[in-house]
């Protein structure tokens, strides 16, 4: 586990992002751009354990409220940011090796493990210049698509090709 610091140098505790879609999703897909900047592309999140819950005040994982999430995956290796525009950024279930739950889904909770920082900083190389850095450029949330809204997309497009066949 990564010994986390601030700026005075005092150890914090541990690091997570959590996020909470406001209501219950079945997730078809999850896109994550990691830290993506040119001059410290090494703060980006490297190591991580994602956990999901669908409680209403889930509380922490790995406290109290661990009965309210599942591990979906654990020790995840992330794939870094290049520090270059254009970055497209990565399929979290291909870079987890897992496929995401079938069950709806509010919360999403990265637990930090490590950075690509403190990594090269345990390493021996790099300064602590910013090792208690660990952040992502961008996430996107792609739910599973209602079969109501399949049957419309369905239908609109029945109503195209006869829509080409009369001109």
């Amino acid at each position: 586990q990564q010994s986390w610091r601030n700026n005075n140098g005092e150890t914090l505790g541990d690091q997570w992002i959590q996020w909470d879609l406001g209501a219950s999703y079945q997730l078809d897909s999850i896109q994550v751009w990691n830290y993506n900047d040119s001059s410290r592309y090494a703060a980006g999140i490297r190591q991580v354990d994602i956990y999901v819950s669908n409680a209403a005040a889930p509380g922490d994982p790995e406290g109290a409220g661990s009965g309210n999430w599942t591990l979906w995956a654990e020790n995840a290796i992330l794939d870094p940011g290049p520090g270059s525009a254009g970055y497209t950024g990565f399929d979290l279930e291909t870079a987890v090796g897992s496929s995401l739950p079938s069950s709806d889904i509010r919360f999403i909770r990265f637990e930090v493990d490590s950075t690509f920082r403190s990594d090269l900083i345990n390493l021996g190389g790099g300064t602590g210049d910013g090792e208690n850095v660990a952040g992502l450029a961008q996430i996107e949330f792609y739910q599973v698509p209602e079969p109501s809204s399949l049957a419309l997309l369905g239908l609109g497009g029945l109503c195209m090709i006869k829509r080409r066949r009369r001109a």
